[in-house]
């Protein structure tokens, strides 16, 4: 698996954000790391220059959560292409799932997360 320069991990959940964080350094695929506990955060780093080539965003969360995020990115017209965005939830929600799939460079996973995961994930970059 390829290393990428940047992960974004968005979560309300300190042992997500770790577990994802450990799997990224054990398997030497990521060294730097930026970290939001909700949405609202979150969309600080969107407006930087060079965004994380990787985003890990949680659908629930407090103040805004995963899909207020992409909504929020659509309406103000930011390009987040260069970005993947790997939707993580505990929720098998069929509509969860459909509505991940209407925003571009999106895919979706069920927590928890996992090497094999990792592996697929990294199969879309």
């Amino acid at each position: 698996m390829k290393k990428i320069d940047s992960a974004l991990i968005i979560d309300d959940s300190p042992a997500f954000i770790n577990l994802v964080k450990k799997y990224l350094q054990k398997f030497n695929l990521c060294d730097t790391f930026f970290e939001a506990t909700n949405g609202k955060d979150a969309l600080s780093y969107f407006k930087k220059d060079k965004l994380p080539s990787v985003v890990f965003l949680d659908i629930n969360m407090p103040i805004m959560n995963g899909f207020d995020v992409l909504e929020t990115l659509s309406s103000e017209n930011k390009d987040y292409s260069s970005s993947h965005i790997v939707m993580m939830s505990s929720s098998v929600y069929k509509e969860d799932i459909k509505r991940s799939k209407t925003f571009p460079n999106v895919s979706y996973f069920t927590k928890p997360i996992n090497i094999q995961k990792i592996e697929e994930i990294w199969k879309k970059l």
